[in-house]
């Protein structure tokens, strides 16, 4: 009986006769012959096991030390605990390198110690003492760590630490490690506060190349009259994926009838379509497509946009590859490859079986409004396939937490917008009894587009509008054309986020001081990745733009930090700029419809103390917590600040009360007995300094000698 030579799934073993040698194998085994960390990352059944085989048994008979620690063997799920965890992979290290220790009495000898901290004494007290050789070890299925109930970013933390100690301790030099799985390198170390994983060498496993692949020609002779043509066609409709490649070559060659010279394109064809594509699910033996099925959908609240993404894919042929996570995740499903650039559909057998009618039926049983959606994608300009009241607030429920397609965000805020604009026909309506006179006042005096605000006097601009807010779609600071920041703000306007990112980035090596690109480019990446939090900063920006750019460079960069430091695919902060030009009566306007907003957590400003004391009382109201970085006025909070009543007001500078107290404090160490005082009587800043001030300079005995109104109708400067 003649053995079918080619192995459909698993590890092949050395030296079989159908294992593909590849750029890979030359990358990793030099890798680790200079002692370089290597990480292998990639989809399932792409041949990762099988090279990991060829590389140990090449490095161990170059007289180095090796081990294979297979993480889902280990441990994983939520039963696995932290201890039983790091205690099986010291067990491996035991059993592998043969170690002359008592497991049990060392660990608890060790137990005033975390369990990251004792398998790094570990690694340092038995391993590298018993070993003297130079020692490779294989870290395999890292992504089942993802299943535990603890974090492992120590785990990777210490890895990392391994080789940066080989710098001050040369043993270290000896140790290698290899990571291998289906993650990315940000899985790793989540905590982005600590360092990422951005150590060694990223091996890359291309699919097989025709001039490759003469193992599996070699298998085919008396087969098929002309194995390099048949060979050919194989790779046309598996792009040289592993698993799939080996597959038809084990079926081409049980086929009772060979292939004749001629008819390779029509034979291969027939064949996977019979036994690959049509009745896929049954036929995927052993499992392949359902494990790329399942990887889409396993994620409920990534699903829609890995769907939506593919989708693009489909219908374009390509897409500009953006390292973003929703791409990341696509092609860790093995469903596309990153090629130039480019993510394209990793073969024709997957672009068959995984069509846009998949895609249609999957996103029909998740969508909620699946039918409403399709009818307006048709069509944008139809509004009447927008959705209203329970339906629209059901989506909202839905869609909360979810990372959405930019098409999903923008029917559900089309929907959301016309609802509004339909209460606000309704208001309108109503007060068409007003009397046709006071429309024309309405218009002078009270309305400004949405988004905008009427300044009572701004320069010569008096009555004239400005913007109150933006996250990205308007541009404050106007003093000096962007020409960058201008397409980024469109594209931003049109949830082109991919695109704005594209025009930010260049916006802030055109204008580096401006913080204001910083901010929309921080903002278009967390709107690209899902879910927002969203916390307001107030500034002064018509009035004081060099202080409203200090203000929001220091936003800038806490947002960048705070965004850095979350684990994927965790919320990031979306930053909404303000504006109240330090008016009070445009502080309380911009306070009540930042209040009114639901989706703000929190706001940073005013400025002015005056500013900030006119817009507390409609954060108060809305119970919005209120953080000002500028403004010390010791009357900030007092009206709200009682039993009854809990304050939203928080100050993160001393107040003028501190301030005076050491002013009057250093007026005494400096023996300063008789003192005038200058002040603003229209400045609640500059009143409630002056009052605390001349309080503690008289208890310590000092006198006021006057006190100068620069208000005032009697002074004079001169």
């Amino acid at each position: 009986m003649i053995v079918n030579p080619y192995q459909v799934g698993g590890s092949l073993e050395l030296n079989h006769s159908t294992y593909i040698v590849r750029q890979a194998d030359d990358d990793l085994y030099n890798a680790l012959s200079r002692g370089e960390f290597c990480y292998i990352l990639n989809s399932r059944q792409t041949g990762k096991s099988s090279l990991r085989v060829r590389a140990m048994h090449k490095l161990q008979a170059d007289g180095i030390a090796c081990a294979d620690i297979d993480l889902s063997a280990v441990g994983s799920g939520k039963q696995t605990g932290k201890e039983e965890w790091y205690r099986g992979i010291i067990k491996e290290l035991i059993s592998c390198f043969q170690l002359k220790v008592n497991r049990r009495d060392w660990w608890h000898e060790h137990d005033d110690l975390s369990p990251v901290d004792r398998f790094g004494e570990f690694i340092k007290e038995v391993l590298l003492a018993q070993v003297s050789k130079n020692i490779v070890i294989f870290v395999d299925e890292i992504d089942s760590v993802l299943s535990l109930k603890f974090s492992t970013d120590d785990f990777f933390a210490l890895i990392r630490a391994c080789y940066n100690k080989r710098a001050d301790h040369s043993e270290y030099n000896r140790l290698t490690f290899v990571l291998l799985g289906v993650a990315t390198p940000s899985d790793l170390i989540k905590n982005k506060v600590l360092t990422p994983f951005n150590i060694g060498q990223a091996i890359q496993l291309n699919g097989f190349q025709l001039d490759e692949i003469q193992p599996l020609a070699k298998e085919l002779e008396g087969k098929v009259s002309d194995p390099q043509a048949v060979l050919k066609e194989i790779l046309n409709w598996t792009g040289g994926q592993p698993f799939l490649t080996q597959k038809l070559c084990r079926l081409i060659f049980d086929c009772e009838s060979p292939i004749p010279s001629g008819s390779e394109a029509e034979l291969v064809e027939d064949l996977v379509r019979t036994q690959v594509i049509e009745n896929w699910e049954t036929q995927d033996n052993p499992v392949h497509l359902k494990t790329i099925r399942d990887r889409l959908l396993q994620n409920a609240n990534q699903t829609v946009l890995l769907l939506e993404l593919y989708r693009k894919i489909l219908q374009q042929g390509e897409i500009n590859a953006d390292g973003s996570s929703g791409q990341k995740e696509l092609r860790l499903s093995g469903l596309v490859v990153e090629q130039q650039g480019k993510l394209r559909v990793y073969n024709s057998i997957y672009q068959q079986v995984f069509d846009n009618n998949f895609v249609e039926d999957k996103l029909s049983n998740l969508r909620p409004y699946v039918e409403s959606f399709a009818a307006w994608k048709e069509n944008k300009q139809d509004k009447s396939k927008l959705l209203q009241g329970r339906a629209l607030r059901e989506a909202q429920k839905w869609s909360e937490g979810k990372s959405l397609s930019p098409d999903d965000y923008e029917f559900l805020a089309a929907s959301e917008k016309q609802q509004i604009w339909k209460k606000f026909k309704f208001a309108a309506w109503a007060g068409l009894i007003i009397p046709i006179g006071i429309l024309g006042y309405w218009n002078t005096h009270i309305v400004c587009p949405s988004g905008q605000v009427r300044l009572k006097s701004v320069g010569a601009l008096e009555n004239s509008c400005f913007s109150v807010s933006s996250s990205g779609d308007d541009i404050f600071f106007r003093n000096q054309r962007n020409l960058d920041l201008e397409r980024g703000v469109e594209a931003f306007k049109s949830e082109k986020y991919s695109q704005a990112i594209e025009s930010f980035e260049k916006a802030i090596k055109s204008s580096p001081n401006n913080p204001e690109p910083q901010i929309y480019l921080n903002n278009a990446k967390a709107r690209l990745q899902g879910s927002t939090l969203v916390v307001a900063v107030v500034a002064p920006i018509d009035h004081q733009a060099d202080s409203a750019k200090e203000i929001l460079r220091g936003i800038a960069d806490a947002q960048a930090q705070f965004n850095q430091s979350q684990p994927e695919p965790s919320p990031l902060l979306e930053i909404i700029i303000a504006n109240d030009g330090n008016d009070e009566d445009t502080a309380k306007k911009v306070a009540k419809q930042l209040a009114n907003n639901p989706k703000i957590l929190a706001v940073i400003g005013h400025n002015s103390s005056e500013a900030s004391q006119a817009a507390l009382p409609e954060y108060q109201q809305a119970g919005l917590a209120f953080i000002t970085s500028t403004a010390t006025s010791t009357e900030l909070g007092i009206a709200t600040n009682t039993k009854s009543e809990r304050s939203v007001f928080f100050r993160v500078l001393p107040s003028n009360k501190e301030a005076g107290e050491k002013l009057a404090g250093y007026a005494k160490q400096k023996d300063l007995d008789r003192v005038v005082i200058f002040y603003d009587s229209e400045s609640t800043y500059s009143n409630t300094l002056k009052e605390e001030f001349e309080k503690k300079y008289t208890d310590n005995g000092g006198q006021v000698v006057e006190s100068v109104d620069l208000r005032g109708s009697n002074f004079n400067a001169e």
